[in-house]
């Protein structure tokens, strides 16, 4: 990720380029219409959560010095919810997306999500001053 950064104007910069893209390709995986455009978007999607370990370092670095550790314990018990909860709610909508004729509805519902994030990264984090470049 840090490869990333410099040409992407910095690490909320790779936040926002990744989390956009992966929900982007969540979009496409379900329009997909044939075997290459999906392996496509399932590659792209793949490359795009290379913003994960940013986000991470990123929480951190924004948690004052007494919190940091509680957030990352926080960050990490939502992550761990996420998987128990993501799973099977992605499931039922999978079974109720193949019973309404919309079998990519869980895909969509997953796009949903990544952009609801991408927003709470926007609104949430605290964004520096742009300085001019030189």
């Amino acid at each position: 990720p840090r490869l990333l950064e410099r040409p992407l104007g910095g690490e909320r910069n790779l936040v926002r380029v990744g989390m956009g893209a992966f929900a982007a390709c969540m979009v496409a995986m379900g329009a997909a219409r044939s075997a290459g455009e999906f392996s496509a978007a399932v590659v792209c999607a793949s490359l795009a959560t290379f913003c994960l370990p940013s986000l991470t370092g990123l929480v951190a670095r924004e948690a004052a010095d007494v919190d940091g550790g509680a957030m990352l314990g926080a960050l990490e018990s939502m992550a761990t919810l996420d998987r128990l909860i993501a799973y099977k709610g992605a499931a039922r909508i999978f079974a109720w997306g193949l019973s309404a004729g919309c079998p990519a509805a869980h895909l969509y519902a997953g796009a949903a999500c990544a952009a609801t994030g991408l927003v709470a990264f926007e609104v949430l984090v605290p964004h520096e001053a742009v300085a001019a470049p030189r």
